[in-house]
């Protein structure tokens, strides 16, 4: 647990004397993601952290394309990504959007506490957002630079990658395993050794590593989410090899949907998105996002984000409380002070650029890599001990 050292806040790290944590909102294996205050502007942003035990090369590329792909994707519903930097400390460092809200894996696990479902309105808007983010992804996003298509499929849509904001926004995050359609190309004919996503979300073709993958892998991927929204429940649970026999051997039956009162096209979209065989799936997220619009018979999408953020206020009312405690706290924040006391970490970052020649502060001999096309040239280690 990190140190509090002011307001009951985690003011652990101060970075270019501008940005403060002021709590951990994250954690996973490689890094951490922090809720910090912008000095400067007066505001929240999320900072990503990759720990320095991480900073070998595989692990900096990882990062680092996570940020390219994200920082060039402008959608409403997609996490904006601003920096990413390399820090004093041997840290690298995401700089992106703060959400002030909650994701969908806690909103659902409090509504099984409670024994309450979200109601079926909210689930299909919240499924709608998100199919529009990664149609946008997928169709639309381009290089800057060239103007090709991304192409992007990506992969992980997941209860815990999707942020509810307490004003009834869905935002997207994450892009730590998503694929341009170049990197897909370059790995048709080879088996993939090493299937990654999440076993209960994953499609069969993700499961079985076929490397020409596709954004309908997203698409089933969605219908998962949209099930369990409705239900309460994961539509396939068990440990990963049932999981994976499941997703491969069976086939969707809307007869799980009995008794919930749910309008019937639900159950026959859900059942198109969730075929085995991609090719019988929608062909795109957009037509699955049109069929889910036509079943919310003209209810105003505005009335309903108003009405999805006062349930998630409502059902996530003690994580909303801590929100605005720190939020009140942050007024008080003295940023002399801050700097005066010997717990926090001061860390002056600057932007990476690929191809940047830096000293590690260990001993590691000289590493050069062939990235992926969407990275040029990454990188070079020198240690002058050695």
């Amino acid at each position: 647990m990190p140190e509090q050292s002011q307001n009951g806040l985690e003011t652990v790290l101060f970075i270019n004397d501008q940005y403060i944590t002021v709590r951990q909102i994250g954690k996973g294996g490689f890094g951490v993601v922090w809720q910090a205050y912008d000095f400067s502007l007066k505001s929240f942003v999320a900072i990503k952290e990759l720990l320095p035990e991480f900073s070998e090369t595989k692990f900096v590329e990882m990062f680092y394309k996570e940020a390219l792909i994200a920082k060039n994707i402008v959608q409403d519903n997609i996490v904006r990504v601003w920096r990413f930097w390399k820090g004093s400390n041997g840290s690298y460092y995401i700089l992106m959007d703060f959400v002030n809200g909650n994701d969908l894996e806690d909103i659902i696990k409090r509504c099984n506490e409670y024994q309450i479902k979200i109601p079926w309105e909210f689930s299909v808007l919240i499924c709608m957002d998100i199919l529009r983010a990664i149609d946008y992804a997928n169709h639309i996003a381009k290089d800057p630079i060239t103007d090709k298509s991304y192409g992007i499929v990506y992969r992980d849509i997941s209860p815990g990658n999707i942020l509810i904001s307490y004003d009834g926004n869905v935002k997207l995050s994450d892009f730590g395993i998503a694929k341009t359609a170049d990197e897909i190309k370059l790995e048709i004919g080879i088996k993939q050794k090493i299937v990654t996503g999440k076993f209960p979300y994953m499609s069969p073709e993700q499961l079985k590593g076929m490397p020409d993958i596709d954004h309908r892998s997203d698409i089933f991927s969605s219908g998962i989410v949209l099930y369990e929204m409705l239900t309460g429940k994961q539509l396939f649970s068990g440990e990963n090899d049932e999981i994976k026999s499941k997703i491969l051997d069976t086939d969707f039956n809307q007869d799980l949907l009995n008794g919930l009162e749910l309008p019937f096209e639900l159950g026959e979209i859900l059942t198109k998105a969730l075929q085995r065989d991609r090719n019988v799936r929608y062909e795109r997220s957009i037509e699955m996002y049109r069929d889910l619009r036509r079943v919310l018979k003209g209810i105003e999408n505005e009335e309903l984000i108003l009405d999805l953020g006062s349930f998630v206020s409502k059902v996530m009312s003690k994580k909303r409380e801590e929100s605005m405690s720190v939020a009140e706290r942050v007024k008080s924040l003295d940023k002399q002070k801050i700097i005066n006391n010997p717990s926090t970490v001061r860390v002056k970052t600057s932007d990476f650029i690929v191809g940047d020649v830096y000293i590690e502060p260990t001993g590691r001999q000289p590493i050069l890599k062939n990235p992926q096309p969407i990275l040029p040239k990454i990188l070079i280690k020198i240690n002058r001990n050695k």
